[in-house]
């Protein structure tokens, strides 16, 4: 992606690149560059766009006495261990995301009463999928080693395809795919809208502004990057509209009109020429560029219009099983989970194996010619977390099995030097 991300929002929003070190949301920039290469992706966002608009006017009162489950894959693609963050940390973003999305977020006491009364609550549970595309057991967690020191420009979507040292993406019919690495260019995040190129589908998060714990940016360490970029993959749109001098539309009648976006932190009633007394702007709502700590809402409308888009272009996801998990993992049934990582390995490989009920497995390494170099079994367990030192192996490809009484799973790892 050129570099007129950052140029373009820099001169649109009049922000001094010495003020302001980090860029909220690249999407608006995205979907532009991906017009330039193609047209019809215009004509397709119009198009969703007239959809959604059918199905508001058709349902102008939300139910929320039901819950829509939704599956989130998260690639964590990784070049320094800093950026290969924790599973504590993916799970606390999954938390912040039920929790802003079901105003349940304790900060939800700071949103003003001028718009308390226009707050809504989506009934989205967000879950680490439990089922991978092939009906595998998974944790909702990939991990890939990347020599990508940074991904930036022209680079953002090769985080998102094997072949350019990044992850490819699981079905996004039926998985909320969200990327999570180095983004290059001061950038936090950036999402596809709805209708673009699936293999590119999803949300791409700075890996230190993602989730609450670990090593985050001070200002960004809430975890509302992420709540802001799955807004857009529901097709929210920024409050300005996009479009400075009050001329924008997000299509939300309860979000007051906003000139530009709004940075830092502010506080009481802020106006603009667009907006004026007695409620100024909304810069609370989660769409907007504040820090995280300054963010707590979505709108009643906003709400709709979410649902709007899963009863649309995100119809499929609503009959998806990502959440439902197998009975076990195809060869071994009573296999729960399995990671291995790193893959490729250095010093050596970790195994995590967690089975349904005790049993002993063995686990062995062979060499390209077939010939057995590794063996050991786990004991009697039921679940585990097993090491083998790859130190001294030759680089190159190895395959791992796992045996459990009569069932068997090969596993490729590579060892790197």
């Amino acid at each position: 992606m050129k570099k007129f991300i950052l140029i373009a929002i820099l001169f649109l929003f009049g922000i001094n690149t010495f003020a302001q070190q980090y860029i909220r949301c690249g999407s608006a920039e995205y979907l532009k560059q991906q017009i330039a290469k193609d047209p019809n992706r215009a004509i397709r966002l119009k198009q969703i766009e007239q959809q959604m608009q059918t199905w508001i006017a058709a349902h102008p009162r939300l139910d929320e006495k039901f819950t829509i489950t939704i599956p989130v894959v998260v690639h964590v693609v990784w070049n320094t261990s800093d950026q290969n963050i924790s599973d504590a940390q993916v799970q606390s973003q999954i938390d912040v995301l039920n929790e802003d999305y079901n105003r349940n977020n304790a900060d939800k006491s700071l949103t003003p009463p001028c718009f308390d009364s226009v707050a809504g609550r989506a009934p989205f549970t967000f879950c680490l999928a439990s089922r991978d595309p092939v009906g595998n057991w998974t944790n909702g967690i990939t991990r890939t080693f990347t020599t990508v020191t940074q991904f930036s420009d022209a680079s953002i979507d090769n985080v998102k395809y094997d072949s350019t040292g990044g992850c490819s993406v699981w079905n996004p019919d039926y998985y909320l795919n969200i990327w999570v690495c180095n983004l290059g260019g001061g950038l936090l995040g950036l999402t596809q809208f709805p209708g673009g190129p699936p293999a590119t589908d999803g949300p791409v998060i700075l890996y230190s502004a993602f989730g609450r714990v670990g090593n985050l940016i001070s200002v960004y360490n809430l975890g509302r990057t992420a709540t802001h970029e799955v807004g857009h993959w529901l097709n929210l749109i920024h409050p300005w509209g996009d479009q400075c001098c009050c001329n924008g539309n997000d299509y939300c009648a309860d979000t007051p009109p906003e000139g530009n976006a709004t940075f830092n932190c502010p506080s009481g009633v802020v106006t603009d020429n667009c907006s004026g007394l007695p409620c100024g702007i909304m810069y609370q709502d989660f769409m907007d560029y504040t820090e995280d700590a300054c963010m707590n809402m979505f709108t009643k409308d906003q709400v709709l219009r979410m649902m709007a888009a899963l009863n649309g272009p995100r119809s499929l996801i609503l009959s998806s099983n990502g959440c439902t998990a197998p009975t076990g993992i195809s060869g071994i049934s009573n296999l729960r989970n399995l990671n291995i990582f790193p893959n490729p390995a250095n010093t050596q490989l970790t195994l995590e194996i967690e089975m349904s009920s005790p049993a002993t497995a063995t686990y062995s390494l062979y060499n390209v010619l077939g010939s057995m170099i590794y063996q050991c079994n786990t004991g009697l367990i039921q679940s585990g977390k097993f090491i083998i030192n790859t130190e001294t192996m030759p680089a190159g490809i190895y395959y791992l099995q796992i045996k459990e009484g009569e069932e068997s799973l090969n596993r490729k790892v590579i060892v790197i030097h």
